[in-house]
């Protein structure tokens, strides 16, 4: 295991290509192994190799966590539609874009489990949101998906190998 033992992962435009889960209509519906589709027909797709990295990254012992601006019971239903919810060890979905407030939480769960801040990373498709937690948390280490990583092998690799 490289030097970060949790991934904090938010979901829209980074775990899937949707952009915001909270404006689906459940129920959901899996179509196949990565897309899912809500009860108006609105599709919502994984990304490629999520999958396979958070099996990877839960092989090595790394701790995994959803840190996400949305609508709970929703993005709930759709990591439970893509059978990937079991994956996460702390879920934090809250309606509002405080995601430094979010992350007080996480690291709180961190610190009974003896993970320190600068032993998390987070990736986030929003560089306002990596700001606001890097500003809140300068311990924390965090990417913007689509332009410092930009795909999840690149993901694993800033985990693995940072």
């Amino acid at each position: 295991m490289g030097r970060y033992r949790l991934l904090a992962l938010d979901l829209d435009r980074t775990i899937w290509d949707h952009e915001d889960v909270s404006s689906t209509e459940p129920p959901y519906t899996r179509l196949n192994r990565d897309t899912v589709s809500d009860s108006r027909g609105c599709l919502i797709r994984l990304r490629a190799g999520v999958r396979e990295v958070l099996e990877t990254l839960r092989g090595r012992g790394v701790a995994l966590a959803v840190v996400s601006w949305n609508l709970y019971s929703k993005a709930a239903a759709v990591l439970e539609a893509f059978d990937l919810l079991n994956f996460f060890d702390v879920v934090i979905v809250e309606p509002h874009p405080y995601k430094d407030l979010m992350f007080g939480k996480l690291l709180e769960w961190c610190v009974s489990r003896g993970i320190k801040p600068g032993e998390v990373v987070f990736v986030d498709d929003r560089p306002e949101m990596v700001g606001r937690v890097k500003r809140a948390w300068p311990q924390i280490a965090a990417a913007v998906f689509g332009a410092e990583v930009k795909s999840f092998e690149e993901v694993l690799a800033l985990v693995l190998d940072p």
